[in-house]
């Protein structure tokens, strides 16, 4: 009889003792192992409709994070998020993915409990450069705001809509200066001074990218040379280039020689915010005919006072008659 009971014993052990034996070529000396974590790369990809691009099994990591053997990544499972914006073709270890139309797409890999999404931005065909205007940005530290816009163009020179592209900004040294809500899809980007410095600004535009400095100063820069054009016998026309960090507009100012006194004639700018930047056209009136006239612009903030004036351009009324 107890041999009987041994026997049966035996009996309903094996099974457990055959499971034991395979978890233990599946596990470590802390327990079974699973996967918890998989990598692939790139995080991202930039197409163009017809173009392909390829996503790989980077490692598959268990719950300890370590790495496992090459023999589980044939069984990671890919999905396609947006079929209507991608084709998916599986090959290995890797998949292969096809833009059909603009937008933004993704794939997800899967096995056990590890979980990875990468992006697909399909954007529109022939982009050939990019620029950002101004080139460099100067900031003023105390109204603390610039702004940089982004140009693009086609491989004819013709600039390009922005819609369906996807744009982001950074700065390389966010101590310097930085940009609010930096990861975005805006054609212009606001740049905000913390100290005095210089930095990079960059723009990503399409899985390409192109860089200007940035400067943050204490006051204004001064503008350029203005520009004087002749309008009649009694008015000239004073054209200047904008300056970044003049919130309350710019100053002109007036003298009937180059060396002798400038009194002010004009203020333009007085439209708050982004309004004031577009004001840089000043038609001074009630002018002599025939008279040479010098002018010099100064870039103002209400907070900091305004910049050193310009360097003096000059221009001639016509003749009266």
């Amino acid at each position: 009889m107890r041999r009987r009971s041994v026997a049966v014993w035996v009996a309903l052990l094996a099974p457990v003792l055959v499971g034991s034996s395979w978890l233990a070529g599946c596990s470590d000396t802390g327990g079974p192992r699973w996967v918890q974590t998989i990598d692939i790369g790139p995080d991202s990809i930039h197409l163009e409709p017809g173009e392909s691009g390829v996503f790989k099994v980077v490692k598959v990591l268990d719950q300890h994070g370590d790495e496992l053997s090459e023999e589980w990544i044939p069984r990671v499972k890919w999905t396609i998020l947006s079929p209507s914006i991608l084709s998916v073709e599986k090959s290995g270890d890797s998949l292969v993915v096809t833009a059909l139309d603009r937008g933004t797409g993704g794939v997800r890999a899967e096995l056990g409990r590890g979980r990875h999404e990468a992006a697909v931005y399909v954007h529109p065909a022939g982009l050939d450069r990019i620029e950002i205007e101004p080139s460099p940005v100067t900031v003023s530290l105390l109204s603390g705001e610039a702004r940089a816009y982004a140009h693009l163009y086609d491989s004819s020179g013709a600039e390009m809509e922005a819609g369906g592209f996807r744009l982001s900004w950074n700065t390389t040294d966010t101590t310097v200066a930085y940009i609010p809500n930096r990861l975005n899809s805006y054609t212009s980007a606001r740049i905000r001074g913390r100290r005095i410095g210089q930095t990079k600004l960059r723009l990503y535009v399409s899985g390409r990218n192109v860089a200007t400095d940035v400067f943050v100063i204490p006051q204004p820069a001064p503008p350029s040379e203005p520009d004087v054009n002749t309008v009649s016998s009694n008015s000239l026309e004073v054209i200047w280039g904008r300056i970044w960090g003049a919130d309350s507009g710019y100053r002109v100012y007036r003298a009937t020689s180059e060396g002798g006194t400038y009194s002010q004639v004009g203020f333009t700018g007085s439209l708050p915010g982004e309004e004031a930047y577009r004001d840089t056209t000043f038609v001074d009136t009630g002018l002599n005919p025939g008279t040479v006239y010098f002018y010099e612009i100064e870039a103002c903030h209400p907070a900091q006072g305004c910049s050193p004036r310009s360097p003096s351009g000059s221009g001639t009324t016509s003749a009266g008659g």
